[in-house]
């Protein structure tokens, strides 16, 4: 029932005799004041019906798809690009992490060719662990509601630091 049809039915009440003006004027400003504190729990939820925080570490862990075909390339670039236009939190997370998939793309093409030199073995390990560590570090900084941006990553993306969500909100 929406907020106009609750006051239609309130003043149809208070025509009728059944509620006082004082009792009127007092539900009217309940259904509004509900109203505005809906509106106001949807912004902390609007991504896809979860928090911003849930969506962000949702994104950090997609990393870890690599496995897949590419899947863990594809789909947390896929899940920025549809959220960082709605929620700044999700457009400062998903360009962080953006940066580092294309930052340790291009230490995985440098380290495999020096691996045919083997200067590049010790490095391509390195770049191993640090694959499966970041995104989960990542991950916990952003369930706490924290910005973690990764260690070594070149800044090939920038998010829009003036960015609002939809409802006016800075972030989560």
């Amino acid at each position: 029932m929406s907020i106009s049809d609750e006051i239609e039915k309130l003043e149809r009440l208070r025509n009728q005799g059944t509620l006082s003006e004082a009792e009127f004027q007092e539900a009217k400003a309940r259904v509004i004041q509900s109203d505005s504190q809906q509106a106001v729990s949807m912004s902390s939820e609007d991504i896809f019906g979860m928090k911003p925080n849930t969506w962000c570490m949702l994104m950090h862990l997609s990393q870890l798809l690599y496995g897949v075909a590419g899947i863990g390339f594809i789909t947390p670039i896929v899940m920025w690009l549809m959220t960082k236009d709605q929620n700044a939190e999700a457009d400062r997370q998903g360009a962080a992490i953006v940066n580092w998939l294309l930052t340790s793309f291009l230490a995985l093409v440098v380290t495999g060719i020096l691996s045919v030199f083997l200067i590049g073995i010790p490095f391509l390990i390195i770049y191993i662990v640090l694959v499966h560590v970041f995104p989960i570090v990542g991950a916990i900084k952003a369930a706490n509601g924290e910005y973690w941006e990764y260690p070594t990553s070149i800044r090939f993306v920038r998010f829009d630091e003036n960015h609002r969500d939809s409802y006016g909100q800075d972030s989560y």
